[in-house]
């Protein structure tokens, strides 16, 4: 009976053993299989068609201008379309098919509450200002490894002067990542921080550093990251400070490209990557 008993035993261990195999196998082509994916992915020719929406009424005239991926993977194509949206104050809506359907979904709602606004300004006389609303993304550097956008905004509600924006993200690839300041390191290191002082010094045109605080609205002993991502653009990443953010309305919105070799240094291991500084 003895014998009997550890024979069965032996026959499900063995039957056990082939059902371990085999999801491993599976396990192992289908890791192998998202590997190719991705791999198709970040080395994938992505191009661009670019869209618009206006409309120029009595209130006043509103626009968008999108360069808009064409044959991008599905998921660079949803993380694309998910920033756009979100630039335009609005989420991605469930039944929009397409980005040109999540375009238009986000034009009409921001027209009908410029609409709005302006109405409640003009009261019944409908003596208001003329408002003017634009907004435009371009896909400014598409690399290797990434895509990055630059989005552009104005608008004007009255007053003395309207107020721009200027954002952007880099997508990775295979993945759609949004590309954020966390892959940076020791940004308030002394190196990192003559980087940028040498870049803001180059956008309002002075030489020290006493001269550059002048400049500020901010003390720029220490150089704040700005609020904007870091754009990764072909020669190097691309920093933009909002209007008002570090100095004043008059200053325009600060920028300055650091290239790439000087800030290896200050890059995460991830960062080095998608620059292609490391495979």
């Amino acid at each position: 009976d003895f014998s009997v008993f550890v024979g069965n035993n032996n026959h499900q261990s063995n039957d056990m053993g082939n059902i371990i195999r085999k999801h491993v196998l599976l396990a192992v082509m289908l890791f192998v299989q998202a590997c190719c994916i991705m791999a198709q992915n970040a080395t994938e020719m992505v191009t661009f068609k670019t869209d618009s929406l206006s409309l120029i009424d009595k209130t006043g005239e509103y626009k968008i201008v999108a360069d808009l991926p064409v044959n991008a993977n599905s998921i660079l194509t949803k993380a694309i379309g998910e920033f756009i949206a979100e630039e335009l104050g609005n989420g991605h809506p469930d039944n929009a098919n397409t980005l040109y359907d999540m375009m238009r979904h986000s034009f009409d709602l921001n027209v009908k509450a410029l609409h709005m606004e302006q109405q409640e300004i003009s009261g019944e006389d409908g003596d208001g200002p003329l408002f003017a609303w634009e907004s435009r993304f371009n896909a400014v550097c598409v690399a290797d490894n990434f895509v990055t956008y630059r989005h552009e905004g104005y608008i004007y509600t009255g007053g003395a002067h309207g107020l721009s924006s200027h954002t952007g993200m880099t997508f990775r690839k295979d993945d759609g990542r949004r590309i954020g300041w966390d892959l940076f390191r020791n940004t308030n290191a002394a190196g990192f921080q003559r980087l940028m002082k040498e870049g803001l010094k180059s956008y309002f045109n002075v030489d020290t550093d006493e001269e550059l605080n002048t400049c500020g609205l901010i003390d720029l002993t220490v150089v704040p990251l700005p609020a904007c991502s870091p754009l990764f653009t072909e020669k190097g990443v691309l920093f933009i400070y909002q209007q008002y953010e570090i100095a004043c309305y008059a200053a325009g919105a600060p920028e300055f490209v650091i290239p790439y070799e000087k800030l290896i240094p200050y890059l995460g291991i991830t960062a080095k990557k998608l620059i292609g500084v490391v495979p």
